[in-house]
């Protein structure tokens, strides 16, 4: 629960700044991107009770992102993971999207950032698997802490993340009364328009 109440707040403020108008902008502060496109790669693992049972594979991910305040922002993103199966062959394969919104900490060319938001992603077994693991749809309620530094229409990012996720089943036949998250540690490219 404490994780929407985070989502909620998020949202929130930055749904409250959407619509405030431009302001100017101090000569030693750069205007912020209203777009931006970014790449992502890194490591992620399943915690809780999927933890022992699957490996820290890679991540990657594709996002569009819109500075709606100074402050504030929004991002769609597409992000995908691959974890093997500890001792039985096979891998999850993760592929879903999902919609963050992301409060700045700060001014200027390194910007800190928090961000919270809601996905979808399916999660499919390879077929060295087997009867381990099963395909399932689940729901993702990530919460992400980064740092971000621009510098003209590049960006350069660090990102860690943890996803609560909601009524997932994937390694049921395994952990039958398993709970699991998703942490995971990326560092994203981007260009600014």
């Amino acid at each position: 629960m404490r994780s929407l109440g985070c989502f909620a707040v998020v949202m929130a403020a930055v749904l409250w700044a959407a619509p405030a108008p431009a302001q100017e902008q101090s000569p030693e502060e750069p205007a912020p991107s209203s777009f931006e496109v970014r790449l992502r790669g890194g490591l992620g693992g399943y915690t809780g009770s999927y933890a022992p049972l699957t490996s820290v594979g890679p991540t990657w991910g594709l996002s569009v992102g819109i500075r709606t305040a100074s402050w504030a922002g929004l991002e769609l993103a597409y992000e995908g993971s691959q974890n093997s199966l500890q001792g039985r062959g096979g891998a999850l394969v993760r592929n879903g999207g999902l919609l963050l919104g992301k409060l700045y900490c700060g001014r200027g060319a390194l910007l800190p950032y928090l961000g919270a938001g809601v996905g979808v992603s399916h999660v499919d077994p390879t077929q060295g698997a087997g009867a381990s693991a099963l395909a399932d749809t689940v729901v993702e309620v990530p919460i992400a802490l980064g740092v971000d530094w621009r510098s003209g229409v590049l960006s350069l990012g660090l990102r860690a993340a943890f996803s609560l996720l909601v009524g997932e089943r994937f390694l049921q036949p395994l952990s039958p009364d398993g709970q699991a998250g998703l942490a995971s540690g990326s560092l994203l490219l981007g260009l600014g328009f």
